[in-house]
């Protein structure tokens, strides 16, 4: 199996396996929301979720959210109302910095796989920041964004954890920056 250490860009309809359903995702889950980065998960056989990054009034004051369909979005009839399971946390500036160089390094490796692969079942994840997206699916636990991937699970447990405001730890910050080198070196 090839190992995938990229996201692949998003550049058509297509790529959202429909262009409707992906819009009605993102609707139910951001709304009018302005995102500084994303991290959204479309499992085959699950609910959608989303990690994200706002900005709230001022220049340095974030806020990290977890929002979990309580039923699968892209699935549902109607115009009723999706229930959506929301864990929210203030995010220390130097916590978002560190994320944004994570995404920024990921999303900066984007390009289209040498060999084409059809996922069936499984689950696509889209990386976003501001000016790019990136996507992949199901990707080998231990390649770059299966790692990007586990980091991004580790957030959402601590977004879940308590109500602090969320600074990140050495030890965890030590692991992102260790995946931005790796990442950052990854340009063959």
């Amino acid at each position: 199996m090839l190992e995938r250490n990229h996201l692949e860009p998003c550049g058509s309809s297509s790529s959202h396996r429909s262009l409707d359903s992906f819009v009605k995702i993102m609707n139910a889950l951001m709304g009018d929301v302005y995102a500084e980065l994303y991290f959204l998960e479309i499992p085959s056989f699950d609910t959608e979720r989303i990690l994200f990054v706002e900005r709230k009034k001022g220049i340095e004051n974030y806020r990290i959210v977890y929002k979990i369909a309580e039923r699968t979005i892209r699935l549902s009839e109607g115009n009723e109302a999706e229930r959506i399971l929301e864990y929210q946390r203030k995010l220390s500036p130097d916590s978002y910095k560190i994320l944004q160089q994570l995404f920024e390094s990921a999303l900066y490796q984007t390009r289209y796989p040498k060999e084409r692969r059809i996922v069936l079942d499984g689950v696509q994840y889209y990386f976003s920041n501001i000016l790019k997206m990136g996507k992949i699916s199901s990707p080998v636990e231990n390649s770059l964004i299966g790692k990007l991937i586990d980091i991004c699970e580790k957030i959402k447990n601590m977004i879940q954890s308590d109500n602090r405001p969320l600074v990140f730890e050495d030890d965890f910050r030590g692991e992102m920056e260790a995946l931005i080198r790796e990442i950052n070196g990854d340009l063959g």
